[in-house]
């Protein structure tokens, strides 16, 4: 593994005098790493509420000024008026009943009090009044929210075992003295908070890249992310287990802003990774919390084959598909019409989007692979021109497509069994799909699909008509190829280029084997090349680059 980066330092100067002053750095604590969504501490499940949460010190570290909390929002913006934030000190660490907690009464001080919008993501709530933390005690917050609304923000929460929360809400006005709610009620979870403060040491490494938490992160990603003032070196930390993570950079020169970390090959599909950063300058150190993210599923094992039998294709829960569906939902498994066995794939007809996409996990493909899969449009009322289905490939993750076949006929099919050749796509960033496009008319009739299979071997090009083959070279071409025609032409010959979707890209006269030709084609993708040699018709794939 490599590192990427570089150092810079800059001396400060006021006018002609040098000032060496301790610099402050910007940190935070993190306490909780879940995804459980929870509307607390707002609690917006009604107009008026209030919640209370108690954090350990356990979790909370040394003694510190804290001067932030943060929230980590996933339905940003929300905005919420009148919110009312109190805060105290205490030794308790689970709350005795579920009543109110009755703050002017009961030693707490208001920190924080107004209107908030919550981006989503991390959101920092900058305290009026900073809370000295002792490292000995619990912070205990409670929330009072008088925004007379609902459905506000929601955030990530870690789930509790214990009564280290509670809430109590109402739609009539606010639920105050003599009012009792529930001891950590559904989901039984505790929100996730950073708490800032300032220091002399390194600040606290942020901004993972992989975000934390993240899913379908591909397995040839990088790491990335932000330190702060007063970090000179960091080391870097990863792995599959959280509680054992390996240092996999030692000393890395440190920049205030981006940072990045090469790893070399590929990671392991489908898995859970860990990693954090320890900034550093001499003998001070600051972590940064442990980062998780999931790695996208790939195919790598082959002969490959999908005859969607197996329902976690297009069911999400428990285990998230690997397939993706564009819109969700648009393609769906079918218990009739399957080529083989008891399920097929079938896209649904009408949808707002006007097409229905299936796209295949990425494909680590070698050379010399083909792909074979069948598909129909036979339901007895089709009319044709009213729907087609395309299938695409794409070598640089779905940025871009290139079109290898349609779908379409003049009247209802049967199964239709295609293959193609997908040598001149290999290559560790591949990706296949099949795109259903529809006029949304009770003309367009859906498309079932059935029996994927990518397998090592080579597809003969198809040819009309008999008499003597042509090659063409090189292929896949960047534009220019060259033809060679065997002997017994007579010349000229007639060259017509066209797309997969039947239109004529090019006309041109051929004088004799061995010409060069310029395709002027519109981008990448498969064409058809036809040679018509007196009542005699030949064809060819050329693939462009």
């Amino acid at each position: 593994m490599k590192k990427m980066t570089k150092t810079c330092s800059i001396p400060l100067i006021l006018g002609l005098i040098i000032i060496s002053v301790a610099a402050r750095s910007q940190n935070y604590t993190e306490i909780g790493t879940g995804t459980t969504q929870n509307t607390m501490p707002v609690y917006s499940y009604w107009n008026y509420s209030w919640s209370s949460l108690i954090y350990n010190h356990n979790e909370l570290g040394a003694a510190k000024t804290i001067t932030a909390i943060g929230l980590d929002c996933i339905n940003g913006p929300k905005t919420v008026t009148n919110q009312k934030i109190y805060a105290k000190l205490s030794s308790a660490e689970i709350f005795a009943s579920a009543a109110y907690e009755d703050p002017l009464n009961n030693g707490y001080v208001l920190v924080y009090e107004g209107d908030l919008t919550f981006q989503t993501g991390w959101n920092e709530i900058q305290l009026t009044t900073p809370i000295v933390y002792d490292g000995i005690q619990n912070i205990v917050f409670h929330w009072e929210n008088r925004w007379g609304s609902t459905y506000g923000p929601i955030f990530n929460s870690t789930l509790s075992s214990i009564n280290n929360n509670k809430n109590c809400g109402s739609d009539a006005g606010f639920p105050g003295a003599g009012s009792s709610g529930y001891l950590n009620p559904y989901p039984g979870s505790l929100t996730n908070t950073r708490f800032y403060y300032q220091s002399s040491g390194p600040a606290t490494p942020n901004n993972p890249d992989p975000a934390d938490n993240s899913k379908r992160i591909s397995v040839d990603t990088d790491l990335h992310w932000e330190l702060g003032s007063n970090t000179t070196t960091c080391d870097l930390y990863f792995g599959t287990d959280p509680a054992n993570l390996a240092m996999i950079g030692n000393n890395l020169p440190a920049i205030q802003g981006t940072n990045s970390f090469h790893i070399d090959g590929l990671l392991v599909d489908s898995t859970m990774h860990y990693w954090k950063v320890i900034a550093k300058n001499g003998n001070q150190q600051e972590s940064s919390p442990v980062w998780s993210f999931k790695t996208e599923v790939v195919i790598d094992e082959f002969p490959y084959f999908q005859g969607f039998e197996d329902s976690t294709v297009f069911n999400s829960w428990p285990v998230e598909s690997a397939w993706v569906t564009i819109p969700e939902y648009s393609w769906y498994e079918m218990d009739t019409l399957s080529f083989s066995g008891n399920l097929c794939a079938k896209s649904f007809f009408l949808n707002s989007n006007i097409q229905a996409i299936l796209q295949s996990p990425k494909v680590l493909l070698p050379h010399n692979c083909l792909i074979r899969f069948n598909w129909a449009n036979m339901d007895p009322m089709r009319v044709a021109g009213y729907d087609t289905t395309y299938f695409e490939v794409s070598t640089n993750g779905g940025q871009t497509w290139s079109t290898l076949d349609y779908l379409s006929p003049q009247s209802p099919t049967d199964y239709i069994e295609r293959t193609h050749s997908l040598d001149a796509y290999a290559g560790n960033n591949f990706f296949f799909r099949f795109r259903y496009r529809t006029t949304n008319n009770s003309n367009s009739h859906s498309v079932f699909l059935d029996d994927i299979r990518i397998e090592e071997g080579t597809v003969g090009l198809p040819e009309i008509g008999a008499g003597n083959d042509f090659r063409v070279y090189p292929n896949p071409s960047h534009g220019k190829f060259t033809l060679s025609l065997p002997a017994g032409f007579t010349y000229p010959v007639c060259l017509d280029i066209y797309d997969l979707l039947g239109k004529q890209i090019q006309k041109k006269q051929i004088t004799g084997s061995g010409e060069v030709i310029d395709a002027s084609v519109p981008g990448s993708g498969v064409y058809i090349l036809i040679i018509h040699a007196g009542n005699k018709e030949f064809r060819q794939k050329l693939i462009i680059r």
